[in-house]
């Protein structure tokens, strides 16, 4: 009873904020766009699956990923006491994108359901945060399940630092294949560059240093005649390199 008053508070401040107004059968949040009774009466259901249902139809949209909806389903992932509501609302923050809801994912990464882990993992590929980078490692390390390993892995990819690497090094060989295939996609994505499958190679390749930065030219300069030779430093008068006088020979 207390979470449902909860998620009609939430409802209210839904219209409050947004300047809730009926039109015939159809309410109208201003500033966002129409959402009819059915929708506001499936996201106060008792049945788990209207109330995801609705979170999903809001955040399908592009109103439905601003202001007060943002913060309904951010409400649904801490509080709802269904896991299909959860992983519904994980998935619609997934969608809008904003960085501030990286810890709050982050911290769904511990959810006793795996399919609610499943789709943070997912969603902080898309909401990225160095706040999620250490539950992510734990996440891709130890997680007992396998597909949220695999989701963990692939969000690491947007994280280049020496912990994030060691984790990829280490799930490199572990099986079954879809971790180490995907700990080697996201090593791939953050080096530029391949080692294979192999964890040795991948140490001895990132202990080397970085490649010198290629040197540009104009684009028009396919000839390469912009680029001073290669045969006389730059900062050596050209005349030096003639011989001298005939008179200083004999």
């Amino acid at each position: 009873m207390e979470l449902r008053w909860h998620r009609l508070a939430v409802l209210l401040a839904v219209a409050g904020l947004a300047s809730c107004e009926k039109q015939g059968e159809t309410w109208y949040l201003k500033g966002f766009a129409p959402t009819g009774d059915d929708s506001i009466k499936r996201a106060l259901s008792e049945d788990p699956d209207l109330r995801a249902k609705a979170i999903i139809d809001w955040s399908a949209h592009d109103w439905g990923r601003k202001g007060a909806y943002v913060e309904f389903y951010s409400s649904a992932l801490q509080r709802d006491e269904s896991a299909v509501v959860r992983s519904a609302a994980a998935r619609a923050l997934g969608r809008c994108g904003d960085p501030k809801h990286a810890p709050l994912l982050a911290a769904a990464l511990r959810d006793h359901d795996t399919a609610v882990r499943w789709d943070a993992a997912m969603a902080l590929d898309q909401v990225l945060g160095d706040s999620a980078v250490e539950p992510l490692r734990q996440s891709a390390s130890s997680d007992p399940s396998v597909n949220v390993r695999v989701a963990a892995l692939g969000a690491l990819r947007h994280y280049r630092s020496k912990a994030v690497l060691d984790t990829l090094l280490r799930c490199l060989g572990e099986q079954p294949f879809g971790i180490s295939y995907q700990a080697h996609q996201s090593l791939v994505t953050l080096t530029g560059q391949d080692a294979g499958y192999d964890a040795d190679k991948w140490t001895a390749l990132l202990t080397k240093p970085p490649p010198p930065a290629a040197t540009t030219r104009p684009w028009w300069d396919w000839m390469n005649v912009s680029q001073p030779p290669t045969t006389a430093p730059s900062t050596r008068p050209a005349a030096s390199t003639q011989p001298a006088s005939s008179g200083a020979n004999r």
